[in-house]
């Protein structure tokens, strides 16, 4: 996002006599000057930039009765706002890119404290990037998931922080991620393959916007945690199996489902045949492979891959 885009916005608010304006995730470092001739605006929202302070124009919004903030620098650089006398802070929607960003931003302003409820589990390397630093900085961070069938490497991964103590709740479905002063509740699980190809929703608020809203969903999640099994290992051990299917083969190799179909059409494993997937001879021979049929339509299954076997491209 650049000025650029929020000028564009700005100009549009401007024709229409807008009362709403959410200027959110902009790379804005300053609130542009223009903002400040939209004089019928209710509502403004300029969270996740990268703003330190506000100017006093702002006061010349005389209609204002709703000030976004969240995910700047002022928490970080002690900035007062003698400006927000009144109006009523609210929640602010998220799509998936936002949710991403914002939830970057709260693990990395985590001072005191961080829990992360999650059904599912499975980290990408920025994420475990971000969680690993945590340890550096000496925060304990809580982790509360609800699936036993965890990846293998990941267990091991976090058996190996020290500084992350994981618990497991039965029939957890909630998706919340929290620190001393931001909460994202979210459609969307700590999950690499969710947070690049699900469409997922959220709301975010801050202790400082709605102490109550804040406290509410603060005591629901120490419930949580107080109701969860501590684990020092994550998970029972996963059930093995003679035979992969193709989505957990191409989990071997660190490929998409596609990316394998793929590979083994171009190695002659498996043939396209009006529309759809068939088995080959060499399919059947060289990888084990069988066709079967299952609640949801067929699917295949291959022979376990050697150890420091790669596919070939």
């Amino acid at each position: 996002m650049s000025k650029k885009e929020a000028l564009r916005l700005i100009k549009e608010a401007a024709e229409i006599g807008a009362t709403e304006l959410g200027l959110h995730l902009q790379g804005l470092f300053e609130v542009p000057e223009e903002v400040f001739q939209l004089k019928r605006l209710i509502r403004l929202g300029v969270g996740g930039n990268h703003l330190a302070s506000l100017p006093s124009e702002i006061a010349q919004l005389n209609n204002l009765e709703t000030l976004w903030l969240d995910s700047n620098q002022f928490a970080r650089k002690g900035i007062a706002l003698p400006f927000l006398q009144k109006g009523e802070f609210m929640a602010n929607f998220l799509n998936t890119s936002k949710i991403n960003f914002l939830l970057e931003e709260l693990i990395q302003t985590a001072k005191e404290e961080l829990i992360l409820i999650s059904p599912y589990l499975k980290f990408n390397d920025r994420m475990r990037e971000l969680l690993r630093d945590k340890g550096g900085q000496g925060l304990e961070i809580n982790i509360v998931y609800g699936k036993q069938n965890m990846n293998a490497n990941e267990a091991k991964w976090l058996a190996e922080q020290q500084h992350i103590k994981t618990r497991f709740c039965k029939n957890l479905h909630a998706k919340c991620y929290l620190n001393e002063n931001h909460c994202i509740i979210t459609s969307m699980n700590l999950y690499d393959f969710s947070q690049v190809n699900n469409n997922e929703m959220g709301v975010t608020f801050a202790r400082t916007q709605d102490k109550l809203l804040y406290s509410q969903a603060y005591e629901e999640v120490q419930r949580l945690l107080r109701i969860s099994g501590k684990s020092t290992e994550v998970g029972p051990p996963q059930q093995q199996y003679s035979k992969l299917t193709t989505a957990k083969l191409a989990e071997q190799y660190g490929k998409s489902s596609n990316e394998m179909f793929g590979l083994l059409l171009k190695h002659g494993y498996l043939e396209m045949i009006k529309g759809s997937y068939e088995l080959t001879e060499k399919g059947r021979t060289e990888a084990g492979g069988e066709k079967r049929n299952g609640r949801y339509g067929t699917y295949f299954l291959w022979k376990k891959p050697k150890p420091k076997e790669k596919p070939q491209g």
